[in-house]
Order: structure tokens, then sequence, then C-alpha cells
């Protein structure tokens, strides 16, 4: 039954209601994370409504939040990023109408139609857009289906392509830190896919999705290659990223990500940052540029280590690590941690570390700097 143009004012007066509920958060100084998981919570209702009308009780379809709108994080102008699961092609002809529908009420989509067996063959041939199915959450339709595609899909690529899925993305880490001409240190920094921005921290996230099974920040313990401490300080920045790029959505109504000189003002200022325009300006890039750094350190020492659990690297410490002094290692050229220093003494152990590291010609580990 084709809706009236009543009907879709409905569906646009809903979807705007779960966006004005999103900005009031925001600006209510909530935590970044609950803005973005109730906007994308809202607009699951309103996208569960409309399936709902089409395929009410249909046990061969499912709608699937996929990308960020999977892991909870709508940010305002974001993409709803869904992939709509069918069983076979019967469903093709309701499936256009309810795509048709979902532009007529003027979402911006990023969708896409598949059975089972194409989702997969979609991850094993893409390992660097596979992360899209990776994180998912059901929204309406068979939930049955849904189960499948959990363990025929994503449990599957977990056993059998898990391992080239992580090598992909530990280089795209690699790459993104170390290609010439890129720096976290830059005035208008990209928020999505800067150095050491939310795109680098989402792919450490994917590699722990496929060692752990886990969704977000919680998937780093018990099995991770991280202190809690360290993984603290990436959920802040991450938190911090998110933030910023709410507003710069909310100010500049659109999908913005560069943080330009243009509106770099007006988001200080709505972010409440303390001063005239100048003085607003530099406390948000200084918290920028702490968390970037923070976050790039963080990105080094994780590559650093996780390489250091392949059994050829096992191998070669065994034989090869050389004790310094009480509380150092050397190994191919840098020097390690191999005993926490007592407290009483951290201040002139850390001088000693780099007294150690000019006289042996070395350079200190990423956990030491």
């Amino acid at each position: 039954m084709p809706e009236t143009p009543a009907s879709i004012e409905k569906v646009k007066a809903a979807a705007a209601a779960c966006f004005d509920s999103a900005l009031r958060k925001h600006r209510e100084g909530e935590d970044s994370f609950r803005v973005v998981g109730s906007y994308a919570a809202g607009m699951d209702q309103v996208l569960s409504d409309l399936f709902e009308q089409e395929f009410a009780g249909s046990q061969e379809v499912a709608l699937i939040a996929v990308g960020g709108y999977g892991r909870r994080e709508l940010c305002p102008y974001s993409d709803l990023d869904l992939l709509i699961l069918r069983e076979s092609s019967s469903s093709d002809s309701d499936i256009q109408r309810f795509v048709t529908l979902l532009w007529d009420c003027g979402f911006d989509l990023g969708h896409s139609v598949r059975t089972l067996q194409e989702c997969y063959e979609y991850m094993a041939d893409n390992p660097i857009t596979g992360a899209t199915l990776l994180e998912n959450s059901l929204i309406a339709g068979s939930r049955r289906l849904y189960k499948r595609f959990e363990s025929e899909v994503v449990e599957r690529y977990r056993k059998k392509e898990g391992g080239k899925f992580v090598a992909s993305k530990i280089e795209q880490i690699r790459l993104s830190l170390d290609t010439e001409g890129r720096t976290i240190y830059i005035l208008e920094p990209h928020l999505k896919d800067g150095v050491g921005a939310l795109r680098d921290i989402q792919r450490i996230l994917w590699v722990e999705n496929i060692r752990n099974g886990s969704v977000g920040f919680d998937g780093f313990s018990p099995k991770s290659v991280v202190s809690s401490d360290r993984v603290t300080t990436l959920r802040e920045a991450y938190a911090f990223y998110l933030r910023v790029r709410c507003e710069l959505h909310f100010h500049t109504g659109g999908r913005l990500e560069v943080l330009e000189d243009d509106s770099i003002r007006e988001v200080a200022k709505n972010l409440s940052y303390p001063g005239d325009g100048r003085e607003a300006v530099e406390g948000l890039m200084a918290d920028y540029f702490r968390h970037a750094r923070n976050t790039y350190q963080f990105l080094k020492y994780y590559i650093e280590v996780f390489e250091g659990l392949s059994f050829s690297q096992r191998l070669k410490r065994k034989f090869f690590i050389r004790p310094v002094g009480s509380y150092l290692k050397l190994y191919t050229g840098r020097l390690y941690l191999r005993v926490e220093p007592v407290e009483e003494s951290l201040a002139e152990e850390i001088v000693g570390f780099f007294v150690e590291a000019h006289r042996l010609d070395c350079f200190l580990s990423q956990e030491l700097r």
C-alpha cells in the first residue's frame, strides 16, 4: 500500500524529533556516547515502524544497522548505513518499494541488499570495507535470519578470514601514522580520517572485535595486549572526537568532518570553552592535540606489542633478549620495561632509562616514551 504525503510527513516529523532530542542532549553536555547512541535508538524505532508496515510478520527479510549506525554511533548528519538481509530474491519488489519509501521520507541512505552468502563474499573480498558488516544491530524483521547472519557470516568470517583482516587493519594504522606528510599537528584536523582520529581508533576496535568477539572499548579486557588505563585514555579521546564531530555537524547543518577555520570559533563557543574567540579556540585545539598525541602513542604501542605476539617474535625474544640494569631489557635495538620500578625511585629511574639508551645507542620502546 503506497504511503500518502501525510504519512510521509509524519515519518519526517518523528525523525526530526529524534534529531532535536540528540541536539538537546548534546547542548546539555551529556556524554557523547549517549548522545549518538540515543539518536541511533530513536531512528531504530522510526525505521522499525516503517519496516513493519511493509513486511509485517515476514521471516524472509531483516533490517540491520551496520557500520557506525550498527555500533550505535549515529552522528547528526551521518548516513543511515543499512543492510537489508533477504532469504532469496522473492522479496525484491517489496524491498525496492521499501527503499523508495525511505528515500521519499528524506533519509540519507548507505544501504545494500544481500543474501547470507553474498554478505560473506562481500566481507571476504573486501578486507578494507568488510568491517562495515562486522558491527551490526538488528532493527526489525526476522530474528531467525539475523541469528543466521551472526553465525554463518560474522562468526564464519572471524574464523576463516580474521587473520587477514587483522593484518590489513594493522597495516592501515601503520600507514596512517607513518606516511610522509601526515601528522597530528595540523591546524584544520580531520576528525574522522586524521592521524590518530576516529578511524584509526575504530581500526583498533575492529582488531579487538576479531580477536575477542567484542564490540566497543569493553572488548580490550581481559584478553587485550594493553592495560585498562591505556584503554581509558583511548576512550576519552574517542568521546572527545565524537563530541566535537557532533557539534560540527549541528553547527554546519551537514556532514562536515574537518575542523575548519571558518567554523572553529563557533564550535569552541558552543562546546563551552571559556574566554573570547581566540582563547576558546586555543582551549579546544589544546584538547585536540592532547587527545591526538595520546592516541598516536597508544597506536604505536599497540602495534609494537601486537607484533610481538607472533610465534617468530616470541621465539626470537627467548634467545635474543638481554637484561639491562634492574628494570630494562634490550631487544632488536630498543629498550623495553622488564620490571616496574618502585614508585619512590620512579623519577630517578626514568632518567636512568635515557642514560642507558644513550650508552647502548638504542631507542626507547613506545612503552617507555
